[in-house]
């Protein structure tokens, strides 16, 4: 199977994945009679959305004609209002927040939402952005500026208008399993349970720890698929973890950009983003998804059940 895309060919018919309300609707219908595990769930989420134009451009298009159901956004990042505006226009595109405290590329830099001054341990020293690697951050972050900070970037997308239906972290700051890493898990747990979203998370103590709380979250996350940059691999591991897809909720986690010089010059990993857009584009793909019997959704239907509990 070669998925050979265009898209003056795909932009004639929008199939995309985006679900009507009657679809969550059913989604959540199922889930709640027969079980989490009573199929094959999956949610097949593009993290980065805010990010750049490029990698904008990719999610919107595989939303529009591909197989995601799902993305996160970064409301510190640079291309945050292009990918609101197109939130503003397709309110039942499924998004949640990719909740950022780095700015990982040389080049290409962002800081927080709230004003510098307000939480210095999380920025990089005699600048104005963030930390630009993990252990940095969780070595010198100060919990109450995370909490400060990641309460600004929930506020910001509730006065935009985003309705967003998760959780997750930018290069995974909140799932490390260690007395620092859990210190910042701990940080944001009151804020996921305030607002009642699921948040992925890797660790199983810490699923059980939500599911107690009532908070829906998915039974195991795959980012194999971008473990090589060689597209006939990366189709390889997708088709394999396709046809072996367990029963219970699995999210598998892309990253697709457009390519461009724009793309190449700031992101070292541009090869596995535009290999990921043409994966998430392929039509081939979407049929052995259909042939499975595998049953796509988002995180909406999470939302709502982790409300439902909560009442």
């Amino acid at each position: 199977m070669v998925c050979l895309l265009s898209v003056a060919v795909l932009s004639q018919t929008a199939d995309g994945v985006i679900f009507t309300e009657e679809e969550v609707a059913e989604h959540v219908r199922i889930l709640r009679e027969e079980g989490r595990f009573a199929r094959r769930f999956l949610i097949i989420n593009a993290d980065d959305f805010g990010m750049s134009t490029d990698i904008n451009a990719a999610i919107i298009e595989t939303f529009q004609y591909g197989i995601i159901t799902s993305a996160t956004l970064m409301m510190p990042a640079p291309g945050m209002h292009e990918a609101v505006e197109f939130l503003r226009e397709n309110p039942r595109a499924a998004v949640g927040l990719h909740l950022t405290l780095t700015s990982e590329w040389e080049n290409y830099e962002w800081g927080p939402v709230l004003p510098p001054e307000e939480i210095p341990s999380l920025l990089e020293p005699n600048t104005k952005h963030f930390w630009p690697e993990i252990w940095p951050l969780l070595l010198h972050a100060n919990t109450e500026e995370v909490e400060k900070e990641i309460e600004a970037q929930v506020a910001l997308a509730h006065e935009m208008g985003v309705s967003f239906t998760h959780f997750d972290s930018h290069m995974g700051w909140s799932n490390f399993d260690f007395i620092v890493g859990s210190r910042m898990f701990n940080a944001i747990f009151p804020i996921v349970e305030r607002e009642r979203v699921p948040i992925r998370e890797t660790l199983p103590l810490r699923r059980w720890r939500l599911r107690e709380k009532g908070i829906w979250t998915q039974d195991r996350i795959n980012f194999t698929i971008s473990l090589t940059p060689l597209l006939g691999r990366q189709r390889a591991r997708f088709i394999h973890a396709l046809r072996n897809l367990p029963r219970g909720i699995t999210e598998i986690n892309f990253h697709p950009a457009r390519d461009s010089k724009e793309l190449r010059k700031i992101f070292s990993d541009w090869q596995f983003r535009v290999n990921e857009r043409e994966l998430l584009l392929c039509k081939e793909i979407k049929q052995i998804i259909e042939d499975e019997g595998i049953v796509l959704i988002s995180f909406e239907p999470l939302k709502i059940l982790s409300r439902e509990s909560g009442e």
